[in-house]
């Protein structure tokens, strides 16, 4: 059965088969003899259900944020398929599809007590704005009189030796417009990073690990820096204050600051928000997917085409995310993934036969065949890649943003996905994924 979305983030659904443009070129009005057995357009529609075919289950043990159609985060329940929107634009990215990840920092909104402490003379005014999802629960940091340190800091995490973490926080600027994340010892975690808040926010200086920021609605900017561990050891974390270029901030008991959403998080990039009160917090897997008798009325052993537009920040690639496929039990499969930066068609049947179709982008469109002609693939309206004849064996399954091991996510959006139950042809190929 379809999942209901919230209802501020409901459309129109039309009939299935009805040829209205969609995300990505999926609406081309391609002629029936193409044998489109499969429309799902998450991006435009908001929905689970297809314009055309079955509709996906979908799953996910936990809550889990993302942020809605007027801008905010929210929170969907357990089992609910994640819309997501650009903050800023309020355009609708898709479905979301994530890992498992957790945050490992208690208190994330509450910045004003334990496992957090403040640096030198802080003053925090609990609950004094409105923060990123609507709610008057963000924290205002006021820097002392004299030149010094400002901030909070948290020493509740303890890091280990090889894994790379991510930590990130919303802030908002007043009369500071620069902050500072960093690791009291960075020869444990190599992270130290300074963000601008102003304009379309901006990384100042040369960071120690990776740093992202994102503007958000209402002045908010989410920042974060992942680096790995280079030791095991409790250290804290500390977000301050920034004059120029130093943390040092010459003190006037009025300069301040706004901060709301920590998150520490094992992984090399930051995910969606995880809420959490009195200790850790972990936010399931989502999985995606269309098995059974659903499956084999869309599917075709001899050939088939599948398209997908899909939306991938830079920093959430990983070494292999999986954009969707066609799997069965023994592990075979044809998909469409990133691996290394590149777009692959991999066909395995069961010898592994992939090629390369071209490099990621933000946002990508690929379509990829098999037949016993040959595989294909065509990116962003590139010329097509032929690849070697691959004899599929019986399919059982297609994982939309995973791969068939509930492995390997996206961790971004699936706008658009379509099947045909034939191997279309090159020039079409490349008009689907203009």
């Amino acid at each position: 059965m379809a999942l209901k979305p919230k209802s501020d983030d409901i459309k129109s659904v039309e009939v299935a088969g009805v040829g209205r443009a969609g995300v990505g070129g999926a609406g081309v009005g391609l002629p029936s003899t193409d044998r489109l057995s499969l429309d799902l357009q998450f991006a435009a529609d908001k929905t689970l259900t297809a314009r055309k075919g079955p509709t996906p289950v979908f799953t996910r043990a936990s809550t889990a944020t993302f942020v809605g159609s007027n801008g905010l985060i929210q929170s969907a329940a357990i089992n609910t398929a994640r819309f997501d929107h650009d903050p800023i634009t309020l355009a609708c990215k898709g479905l979301l599809i994530e890992e498992s990840r957790t945050n490992l920092t208690a208190r994330s909104e509450g910045l004003d007590a334990t496992p957090w402490a403040v640096q030198n003379a802080t003053t925090i005014t609990s609950n004094n704005t409105a923060s990123p999802d609507g709610n008057v629960t963000a924290e205002l940091f006021t820097v002392g009189a004299t030149s010094t340190v400002y901030g909070i800091q948290n020493s509740s995490v303890s890091w280990t030796s090889g894994t790379t973490y991510t930590v990130s926080c919303f802030f908002k600027a007043r009369e500071i417009t620069r902050v500072n994340i960093t690791v009291n010892n960075t020869g444990v975690l190599p992270i130290n990073a300074t963000f601008d808040l102003t304009g379309s926010g901006s990384i100042v200086g040369t960071p120690t690990g990776t740093a992202i920021i994102q503007r958000y609605g209402n002045g908010w900017y989410r920042c974060s820096v992942s680096a790995t561990a280079l030791s095991t050891a409790l250290t804290a974390f500390r977000f301050s204050a920034v004059s120029g270029t130093s943390t040092t901030y010459p003190g006037n008991s009025v300069d301040s600051f706004y901060g709301w959403g920590a998150q520490v998080e094992a992984g090399a990039f930051p995910t969606s928000y995880i809420p959490t009160t009195t200790a850790s917090v972990v936010r399931s897997a989502d999985i995606c997917s269309i098995t059974g008798a659903n499956f084999t009325s869309i599917y075709n052993q001899s050939e088939g085409t599948l398209f997908v537009d899909a939306r991938v920040e830079t920093a959430a690639r990983s070494a292999n995310g999986f954009f969707a496929g066609i799997y069965n039990v023994s592990n075979n499969e044809f998909s469409t993934r990133i691996f290394s930066g590149s777009i692959q068609v991999v066909s395995r049947d069961p010898t592994s036969k992939d090629f390369s179709i071209g490099t990621a982008t933000t946002n990508t469109k690929a379509a990829t065949v098999y037949s016993n002609l040959n595989n294909a693939g065509s990116l962003n309206g590139s010329a097509v890649i032929t690849g070697t004849v691959s004899t599929l064996p019986l399919m059982t399954s297609l994982g939309i943003g995973s791969r068939y091991s509930n492995t390997l996510f996206i961790n971004g959006h699936i706008a658009a996905l379509k099947f045909y139950k034939k191997r279309l042809a090159n020039a079409k190929l490349a008009s689907l994924t203009v």
